[in-house]
Parts: structure tokens; C-alpha cells; sequence
């Protein structure tokens, strides 16, 4: 465990601002346009038009815990 430095450099806490920034301004961005989804079935469901591999791979990604691939 001495591999690792025990605090944060000044370029980690760089990193760190930058990522926080462009996800806050991505959220800000479609909270300010308003986004295309206008009702609770298009925001929970994409209104049931999506193709059915992203569907296959975020179900797959859902339910594959860690452990089975040790």
C-alpha cells in the first residue's frame, strides 16, 4: 500500500475540478433546453423505441455483479 501517495497532488485536485465542471455543465445545458422528453414514459421508458441492443446491454451491465467473474 506505500505505492500510493496518502493525499491529493495539485494536478489530481485539477482533474477533479474539471470533471466536477463538465458534468454540472452538461447537466445545467439540458436542464436550461429542456431536453425532448416530455412525459414520465419517454423519460423512464425512451417511449419504447429503443433498439434492442442497448436495451440487452445495460440489462447485461445491470445484472452482472463482480463476483461472478472471479
Amino acid at each position: 500500500m506505500d505505492d500510493y501517495p496518502e493525499r491529493f497532488s495539485v494536478w489530481d485536485y485539477v482533474v477533479f475540478a474539471c470533471v466536477l465542471a463538465v458534468s454540472a455543465a452538461i447537466g445545467i445545458y439540458y436542464a436550461c433546453t429542456g431536453g425532448k422528453q416530455k412525459t414520465v414514459s419517454e423519460f423512464l421508458m425512451a417511449d419504447r423505441k429503443m433498439h434492442w441492443l442497448p436495451v440487452s446491454a445495460s440489462l447485461l451491465a445491470r445484472y452482472a455483479h463482480p463476483s461472478q467473474f472471479r
